[in-house]
C-alpha cells in the first residue's frame, strides 16, 4: 500500500524530471545552433526562476517562517543540493547556484554566454535529471526512505499537513550556524 503522499510525490517527481528534461534539450539546441529561439529563452527563463527559488531556499534557513512560499523555496533548494553533489561548503553552494543563475538568465535574454558555463547549467540540470529518475523509481518500487527534513504548511489556524520533502540537506543544514538536521 502506498502512503498517502504517494502519488502527488510520484507526480512532483516526474514533473520536475520532465522539466530538467526539457532545459537539457534546449540547451544543447543552443549549443548546436548557436542561436536561442523564443521557445529556448522562455524554458530558460523557468530556469533561472528556479535556481532563484533554489537560492532562496537555501537563505530560507537563516530565517525561517513556514509558509506555502518557504515550501516551495525548500523544494528547490533541495533539488538544487541533489544537483550538486560535489559542493560542500554553502558558500560554494551559493556561488554555483549565482553563476548557474545567471547563465540560464543571459540565454532567456537572447545571449549566448560562454561555452563552459553552458555547459555546466546542462551537467546541474543532466544532475537534476538523474536525481529524479531515481527518486521515481524508488517511488515506483516503494524503496522510499524518511526525509531528513520535513517542512509543514502554517496557516492563521495553526500547523497544517506535511506538504513537502526536503532531502538529502543534512550536510548543508549541518554547516550552518545554529542548525542541525535529525531524522524523524
Amino acid at each position: 500500500m502506498h502512503s498517502e503522499h504517494w502519488f502527488s510525490d510520484l507526480t512532483r517527481s516526474l514533473t520536475n524530471g520532465f522539466f530538467a528534461d526539457e532545459v537539457i534539450l534546449a540547451l544543447a539546441s543552443v549549443e548546436r545552433h548557436k542561436r536561442v529561439t523564443v521557445e529556448e529563452q522562455t524554458t530558460l527563463k523557468k530556469a533561472a526562476e528556479h535556481l532563484d527559488f533554489a537560492l532562496a531556499g537555501h537563505d530560507w534557513l537563516d530565517n525561517p517562517r513556514f509558509s506555502q512560499k518557504a515550501s516551495t523555496y525548500a523544494s528547490f533548494f533541495g533539488q538544487a543540493v541533489k544537483a550538486l553533489p560535489s559542493v560542500t561548503t554553502s558558500g560554494a553552494f551559493v556561488r554555483n547556484l549565482a553563476g548557474l543563475k545567471e547563465t540560464a538568465a543571459e540565454i532567456a535574454s537572447g545571449k549566448l554566454p560562454d561555452e563552459k558555463k553552458v555547459t555546466a547549467l546542462r551537467a546541474f540540470f543532466f544532475n537534476a535529471s538523474q536525481a529524479e529518475l531515481d527518486r521515481t523509481e524508488q517511488l515506483l518500487n516503494h524503496e522510499t526512505e524518511p526525509s531528513a527534513l520535513s517542512l509543514f504548511d502554517v496557516t492563521e489556524d495553526g500547523l497544517q499537513d506535511e506538504v513537502e520533502s526536503v532531502e538529502n540537506t543534512t550536510g548543508l543544514l549541518a554547516k550552518r550556524p545554529g542548525w542541525t538536521a535529525t531524522n524523524r
